[in-house]
């Protein structure tokens, strides 16, 4: 699914009566925002404080409105693999992980965050395959 398409679908969602309401809503140009609906080449360009402007107002993730092979509003794309927020937000990650977080809660993040829990997921299931295995 397009930006324009996965836009068109937000903005009847969001009861958002055009793009020209969108971009005042987020504070960018109209103009801005229809090169980003009407051009993929200047979506490519896009300044991504605008995107983050759209996506949250939008209620959705920057993945979903840039991907197009992403077709969930709150999927997320990280290191190649399709997954959703909530499958992160579910599993349950060792303390000492929420203690790294907490230590680093100036540096890290959700992003960040989200890209450790997946990588610790991703590793957790390599390794009781190995040991299913054996």
């Amino acid at each position: 699914m397009s930006f324009q398409e996965k836009i068109d679908k937000l903005l009847q969602e969001k009861n958002v009566k055009n793009l020209r309401q969108l971009a005042n809503d987020v504070n960018i140009p109209y103009t801005t925002l229809w090169d980003y609906y009407s051009n993929p080449t200047r979506l490519e360009k896009a300044n991504l404080t605008n995107i983050k402007k759209i996506a949250n107002h939008l209620g959705c993730t920057i993945d979903y409105l840039v991907f197009d092979n992403i077709l969930e509003p709150n999927e997320v794309m990280l290191d190649n693999f399709d997954i959703k927020k909530e499958v992160l937000e579910e599993k349950v990650i060792p303390d000492e992980v929420e203690l790294l977080f907490d230590k680093n809660k100036n540096i890290l993040t959700q992003d960040d965050k989200d890209y450790i829990k997946f990588i610790i997921e991703k590793r957790k299931k390599e390794i009781d395959k190995e040991l299913g295995e054996n």
